[in-house]
């Protein structure tokens, strides 16, 4: 006898639950691969931070894992930084992240968005506005285009930023810098045809 699988009522939150079974596959590859590697560490002087990094990176680049963690991960951050008052997020053990705060350019209201960042040896940080590959930006990069004026917080301390959006040999600089960062962010420029947008975050 042949089984033919039936579609779940509601096709969103079935979607939902797909995803999030997706990132929970994800996860737990990861940590499969660091403690795969942790007897290799611990031989060669690596630390388990390193291998959990080699891993996150890995499952960067991998596209069942991107469209889960893009898809869960802002509102596990959202909710990460409501619980510690802008101490955590899901990824700065591993990954420099930030909470971005922009000002609606329709609404006015104060929008947060949680992002990878580049610190800089100047206290600027570098972002991109890279909405995972898809057609169109990010609405938060809009925002500072209308509004450079910003806020971030990260480890609980919030601070003024003015955004520079960078043009010419220092956006390449600081792309090449970010793609070290997260090599997914190449990935995620051959995915679309718009120039993904780098920006600068200076303190004010």
């Amino acid at each position: 006898m042949t089984l033919t699988p039936r579609r779940p009522a509601g096709g969103a939150p079935a979607v939902r639950i797909c995803l999030a079974a997706s990132g929970a596959a994800g996860v737990a590859w990861i940590v499969t691969r660091a403690l795969a590697g942790a007897g290799t560490a611990q031989r060669d002087g690596r630390a388990p931070r390193a291998i959990m990094l080699r891993a996150v990176r890995g499952a960067g680049m991998n596209d069942h894992f991107l469209r889960a963690v893009s898809a869960i991960a802002p509102s596990v951050d959202r909710t990460a930084y409501r619980l510690t008052g802008g101490r955590m997020l899901l990824m700065p053990a591993l990954l420099p992240s930030l909470m971005l705060t922009t000002t609606g350019r329709r609404s006015g209201r104060p929008r947060q968005v949680p992002l990878l960042c580049r610190p800089e040896d100047d206290g600027t940080l570098l972002i991109v506005a890279s909405n995972c590959g898809r057609p169109h930006h990010p609405a938060w990069s809009d925002n500072l285009l209308a509004e450079p004026r910003a806020t971030v917080t990260r480890f609980g301390r919030t601070t003024n930023v003015t955004a520079v959006l960078l043009d010419g040999p220092e956006r390449t600089a600081a792309w090449e810098a970010m793609a070290r960062l997260w090599p997914a962010y190449e990935k995620y420029a051959g995915k679309c045809t718009r120039h993904l947008r780098v920006f600068r975050l200076v303190p004010t």
